[in-house]
């Protein structure tokens, strides 16, 4: 491994207090690098990448210990994931993924950041319902912290799909002040022209219907209809209701799709996070923050690659060779691999420019982490 980069990285990841002590913080470092570099969140296999000092055996046991009496910080968590988030406002997307290990069912309901196409996670929280859907308390609890740490001001919108709906949430988005775009089923009732119709009677035969000024739940809100393909081919309807204006209700559900790229980037294209044999939901949440911060640190070196190092090549289909993710972590796994000191000076300043915003925004948010509690 090459251990001039694998220390800086650890003193970026030490730069904010995710554990309580150094030993900690250092574990912290190493056990996210080598969920990058063995691609595999089982701690048989971890305890490969941790540290070559030492048996196996020791390592695997330093892993179970530390899941078994220690829990991250999970505001810090998102403090530094917030190192990764573009400039300027964001677009807030909220989504569930859920699998299943034997009788043990895992639910994660996430808020992601949009950002070159993909979502940087920044809060989340496991559901014990059973893999239900999310309550209106679990997502306002969530939404709570991003405007908490970030501030209204910066977030752009919120976007959901069908099962973010209700009178409640959509109380909680206005009592906010927070712009969004959800999907809504094509059975909802909608009051338009003191009729009320379904959203599915009201596009009849046009493929596309904007309506602006529509009654539903007890708010006058707009309406976006179009028709569409579902994953297996047949026919569906795409209804987004927002408090916005229909004209641009389409176009900014589209930003959704960034979550579904994270969710897939950490399970079979990334780290397989559904292959944990965890059944205990607060070490699934302390491995899941890991891997949020070992894919957003990935996604980050992408990023800086193709802006400094070299231009991922598209190819015919317009899609980029590898996304920024993919290409960040062979670029990580490279350095870890053989000793290229031209290619680590490219990131050399990458990495200090973060460690300085650890230090800057640690200083800056520390205020907000205390309203969260």
């Amino acid at each position: 491994m090459n251990k001039l980069f694998s220390a800086k990285i650890e003193k970026l990841l030490t730069g904010i207090p995710l554990v309580e002590n150094l030993a900690r913080k250092k574990f912290v470092s190493a056990f996210i690098l080598s969920i990058i570099k063995i691609k595999k969140v089982q701690f048989s296999e971890l305890a490969y990448g941790l540290n070559d000092s030492v048996k196996i055996e020791s390592n695997e046991r330093r892993i179970q210990d530390f899941f078994e009496h220690k829990t991250l910080d999970f505001n810090q968590v998102a403090l530094l994931l917030c190192l990764f988030l573009p400039k300027g406002k964001v677009k807030l997307v909220l989504d569930r993924t859920e699998w299943d290990f034997g009788k043990c069912q895992v639910n994660i309901l996430a808020v992601t950041a949009y950002s070159q196409g993909v979502g940087i996670p920044i809060y989340f929280e496991l559901l014990d319902n059973k893999s239900g859907n999310s309550s209106v308390e679990d997502r306002s609890n969530l939404l709570k912290k991003c405007i908490a740490l970030l501030g209204a001001n910066r977030i752009e919108c919120v976007i959901g799909d069908r099962e973010f709906i209700g009178e409640k949430f959509y109380k909680f988005l206005f009592d906010n002040g927070l712009d969004f775009y959800i999907r809504i089923r094509k059975n909802q009732h909608l009051l338009v022209n003191g009729v009320e119709l379904t959203a599915e009677i009201l596009l009849q035969n046009r493929k596309k219907c904007l309506l602006d000024n529509v009654g539903i739940a007890g708010y006058y809100l707009s309406v976006a209809m179009q028709r569409v393909q579902d994953k297996n081919g047949k026919p569906d309807y795409l209804i987004v209701l927002t408090n916005t204006f229909a004209h641009k209700a389409l176009h900014m559900y589209r930003y959704r799709w960034s979550i579904e790229v994270f969710f897939q980037s950490i399970k079979g294209r990334g780290f397989n996070l559904e292959d944990s044999h965890l059944r205990s939901i607060d070490k699934v949440k302390n491995l899941f923050a890991f891997v949020c911060i070992a894919f957003a640190l990935c996604m980050s070196v992408g990023v800086e690659y193709h802006k400094k190092v070299q231009k991922i090549p598209f190819k015919n289909h317009r899609y980029k060779a590898k996304s920024f993710f993919r290409k960040g972590l062979d670029v990580i796994r490279d350095l870890f691999r053989k000793d290229d000191q031209e290619l680590l000076c490219e990131f050399d300043n990458w990495i200090w420019k973060l460690i300085r915003m650890v230090r800057i925004k640690l200083a800056r948010y520390q205020y907000f982490i205390k309203i969260i509690g």
